[in-house]
């Protein structure tokens, strides 16, 4: 996740804790100095379920760990629990790259949503200190391999306030379709047709939602009140959705293993699937010549700043590229210092 001035930007693993980027190198966050110290201990030295970055105050960070929710005031470096109460949170499930399990709202940095994989919604309107239900959002029903919970948690920031709080909020719920708030999280209702349930989403510029399908088979548009499905061809599994933050039109989707096409009229049409991809690692070499040609897809995103850059957090580590329109190749160069 990434501040919306650019200048936070964080990522977790399923093993380990998060990391908050310092422009050279990952910090590690979950800490034996940054954590209450009744909180420290080997055998907690587990994954994160979800961190996410408050957009207007970058120093505000969210984390989802151990089954209670954390907060930080200074880019992670100590914490305090939430009154959030302890769910089961596994971040290493079969799920762990579903992505947006976390929301912070872009017009308060208290206003939180917190995704659970089998209790449900959560909102928080005061940093914290209190957390009430989603009203009528459903719990994600159980899958094959576990419970994906609540997904694609995403917040218009385009849209009208009320109380404070940015009014238009989505969040899916596995296998009970996507739902969505138009009073900033009060009330909820499901959105006819759709996705029945989102692997990650998010809302361009003009305020168009674009998600893909939980199990990576379609991806799909939400604009003026009806979704539309924009899958590309190929019958590829679609896994990240990008909306560039410079340009309405243009739209990225990426496959699991990291593959991308692109389209310039939000969806309409796509361009081939960039299958070229090469990699550059100069702070961590070995990294550039693994066997690993299929890049695992955990999540990407449009740099907010830099235009045409993409972050990718991928299998073994992050990395960024220049993908301008009608690019034929991709060269992905690390950003991994840091991170076990």
């Amino acid at each position: 996740d990434v501040s919306a001035d650019g200048s936070t930007r964080v990522v977790r693993t399923d093993t380990y804790g998060a990391y908050v980027w310092d422009m050279t190198e990952w910090r590690q966050v979950v800490t034996s100095t940054g954590l209450p110290a009744g909180e420290v201990g080997v055998e907690r030295n587990a994954g994160v379920y979800e961190i996410r970055v408050a957009p207007s105050h970058p120093g505000r960070l969210y984390m989802s760990y151990r089954g209670y929710v954390y907060r930080s005031d200074d880019q992670g470096h100590t914490w305090t629990r939430t009154a959030f109460a302890q769910v089961e949170m596994d971040p290493n499930d079969s799920y762990r790259t579903l992505g947006e399990k976390l929301a912070v709202d872009p017009a308060n940095p208290d206003v939180l949503y917190v995704g659970t994989p089998r209790n449900g919604l959560f909102v928080s309107q005061d940093g914290g200190a209190s957390f009430t239900p989603a009203a009528g959002v459903p719990a994600g029903l159980q899958a094959s391999n576990g419970w994906p919970g609540i997904t694609g948690i995403v917040i218009d920031p385009n849209s009208r306030r009320t109380g404070g709080r940015s009014r238009l909020v989505y969040a899916s719920s596995y296998g009970n379709g996507v739902w969505r708030s138009r009073d900033g999280g009060a009330t909820w209702a499901r959105l006819s047709g759709g996705p029945a349930s989102v692997g990650h989403a998010v809302i361009g510029p003009d305020g168009t939602l674009f998600a893909t399908a939980g199990d990576g088979s379609s991806v799909w548009r939400f604009a003026r009140g009806a979704w539309t499905e924009i899958t590309p061809p190929a019958g590829q599994y679609w896994h990240a959705v990008m909306a560039d933050p410079f340009d309405a039109n243009r739209v990225v989707v990426a496959t699991d293993g990291g593959y991308l096409t692109q389209s310039y009229d939000r969806g309409a049409t796509w361009a081939e699937i960039i299958w070229s991809v090469s990699r550059t690692a100069s702070d961590i070499p070995w990294l550039a010549w693994t066997n690993e040609s299929y890049m695992s897809n955990g999540d990407m995103r449009f740099d907010p700043t830099v235009p045409d850059q993409l972050w990718f957090a991928q299998g073994i580590g992050v990395w960024t590229a220049s993908v301008s329109p009608g690019a034929s190749a991709v060269t992905w160069s690390s950003r991994s210092a840091g991170i076990e």
